[in-house]
């Protein structure tokens, strides 16, 4: 039998339909090779951009986080209609021209949307972060912050409750859950902050103390990515165990 040790919980579990939108908060998720199955699938493209980061997000439209995507068969989002709700309420579907043209509205120039089958990730397919770290940043702050600004695929509450102690699984191999077939993560570095942190999840206001808190206590780091080692579902409230290799 593989020696495991307990390390957490998984707290939360969030899916991004649309790349910088709102996220789905999940009871469960399908961990595939590329992440979270409809995660980041979508995003909107910067027209003209020729750099290795094309996407447009909230660093250049600070509301992007105020439109709520989902899908309309959350159970197979591989062949499902995606709607998003806009910040005045409306529903609208992913690729309607209503969207097109407000998006387009609010950043001044053409955004087309783009469809991924292996996600518009920023470095990796998932990212993990702990409560305690974020906890630990808005106390330096001076802020009480919504987890939901640093964009987490798993949130996780530590077994032994020290900031930034997902940190230590670094280098090394996770398995979220109880099952044979649970999902087995390899977290493999640090995550590098952007001004996203500092935009409110629910007002889409921007602080910048968050980012500089973030790059003044960790280096700018925060959170950990991780790679998919083993595919498998996770629900939320599963055990995370450090394997032994």
């Amino acid at each position: 039998m593989t020696d495991q040790t307990l390390v957490g919980l998984v707290s939360a579990l969030y899916r991004y339909p649309v790349k910088s939108m709102r996220a789905e908060l999940l009871h469960e998720a399908e961990v595939y090779w590329y992440g979270f199955e409809g995660d980041r699938r979508y995003a909107f493209v910067k027209s003209g951009n020729r750099t290795g980061f094309p996407w447009l997000t909230g660093r250049e439209i600070p509301e992007m986080v105020l439109y709520s995507p989902r899908y309309l068969d959350p159970n197979n989002p591989r062949d499902s209609e995606v709607v998003v709700t806009t910040p005045s309420g409306r529903e609208v579907q992913i690729d309607s021209t209503d969207l097109l043209d407000d998006l387009s509205t609010r950043y001044r120039q053409p955004a087309p949307l783009m469809y991924l089958s292996r996600g518009c990730y920023d470095a990796m397919p998932l990212s993990l972060i702990s409560r305690d770290s974020v906890q630990a940043l808005g106390f330096e702050a001076g802020l009480m912050l919504d987890p939901r600004r640093f964009r987490p695929n798993v949130l996780v509450d530590l077994d032994e409750a020290v900031p930034f102690g997902e940190e230590t699984w670094i280098g090394k191999l996770v398995q979220l859950g109880n099952a044979d077939d649970a999902p087995l993560i390899r977290l493999n570095r640090r995550n590098v902050r952007c001004t996203m942190t500092n935009i409110e999840p629910d007002t889409a206001s921007r602080d910048p103390r968050v980012l500089k808190t973030i790059v003044n206590m960790r280096d700018e780091c925060a959170g950990i990515y991780g790679s998919v080692q083993r595919v498998g579902r996770v629900c939320a409230g599963d055990p995370i165990y450090l394997i032994a290799e």
